[in-house]
């Protein structure tokens, strides 16, 4: 009787269950939008600044490139607690999670886009690390 209980409990998984049809959903909306304001804060003071977004994880976490030595940098290393929006002219998301540098240069050099010369030398620069938000 045990080995049917798992075997149903897998069958039920595999199915599309409302959690499961929502998290695709949320998914799908969280890949329509380019840019997010990425709020994070310093003590009392909450922090605003609109990023490109580079990419968006299987679990929904919205990758970003930043400068390790950024003030968002610092306040994420302080605080974690992060908060994502985006908007279209048809659509909001606002999302709270928390954030964390990653230091990856693989992942770095696969996200990297011309644009971002605007704020880096290259995809080698050293300054570059990655900015995960996790819902």
């Amino acid at each position: 009787m045990h080995h049917d209980e798992r075997m149903t409990t897998t069958t039920t998984q595999n199915q599309n269950t409302p959690a499961n049809e929502a998290e695709q959903k949320f998914l799908q909306l969280l890949r329509d939008f380019h840019n997010a304001m990425l709020i994070s804060q310093d003590g009392q003071q909450l922090h605003a600044r609109p990023m490109a977004v580079a990419e968006v994880s299987s679990d929904g976490s919205l990758w970003f490139l930043t400068g390790s030595d950024s003030n968002k940098a610092f306040e994420i290393a302080r605080d974690a607690s992060t908060m994502a929006v985006m908007q279209s002219s048809s659509k909001y998301l606002s999302v709270v999670g928390h954030a964390e540098i990653v230091r990856d240069r693989d992942h770095v050099r696969r996200l990297w886009k011309d644009a971002y010369k605007v704020y880096f030398k290259d995809k080698d620069d050293p300054n570059i690390v990655l900015l995960r938000f996790i819902p």
